[in-house]
């Protein structure tokens, strides 16, 4: 094979055969360009997702802190604050749903969805009698009341396991892709070398 690739540069004039060392160059940037462009876009793609979690979580935090602010002081203005809190996570992560393309992480965040309105659910049963009760100078809790908000507490806890769960998938897919960059990167640049490797030695062989 290199003696057919040598007797087939000898044919080429001289000049031509040094235009393949540019041409060469010319074309391993721009598939490199276009190799970078693509993998370093999936790449920021998955690190916007480790970071989306990391909000999420924080928004789980900012949403129970409301709701103990509300047994705290019950009233409407703290109640409608949970509810808002909850749904917002529930948009969130449905929005984040649709961007994701694994199908455990995808499964993940309609668990996390379905939770977040299962907690506003056990909220609303007893949050309208917690702030007549406090109106009326009932300051204590009732069994009934006490038991949703255990239940809720549960909740909150699956919540903050699953919201784990999917963070520690999305920062592992993150370094996966980044990786992978980093390997095609390296894979390229053996493969520019190699090759001018080779063609350099053909070329002395026939010039």
């Amino acid at each position: 094979i290199y003696k057919k690739r040598a007797q087939m540069l000898s044919k080429i004039d001289t000049k031509k055969k040094l235009l393949l060392f540019p041409a060469m160059f010319i074309i391993i940037v721009i598939l490199s360009g276009w190799v970078y462009s693509h993998w370093s876009n999936f790449a920021s793609a998955r690190n916007e997702a480790a970071s989306k979690t990391g909000d999420f979580q924080l928004e789980v935090l900012d949403a129970r802190i409301s709701v103990y602010q509300f047994l705290r002081t019950p009233n409407n203005s703290n109640a409608e604050k949970v509810r808002d809190n909850f749904l917002s996570l529930a948009k969130d992560v449905e929005t984040f749903k649709n961007t994701l393309k694994v199908e455990k992480n995808r499964n993940l965040c309609d668990e996390i969805s379905e939770n977040a309105k299962k907690y506003i659910k056990f909220f609303d049963s007893f949050a309208d009698k917690r702030i007549k009760d406090f109106e009326n100078g009932i300051k204590d809790e009732s069994v009934e009341i006490k038991t949703s908000i255990a239940q809720m507490v549960e909740i909150g806890k699956v919540l903050e396991s699953k919201l784990a769960q999917i963070s520690v998938s999305a920062i592992s897919l993150r370094d996966e892709a980044n990786e992978s960059l980093n390997n095609i990167l390296i894979i390229i640049a053996i493969v520019a070398i190699i090759l001018f490797i080779i063609i350099s030695m053909l070329i002395s062989k026939v010039v």
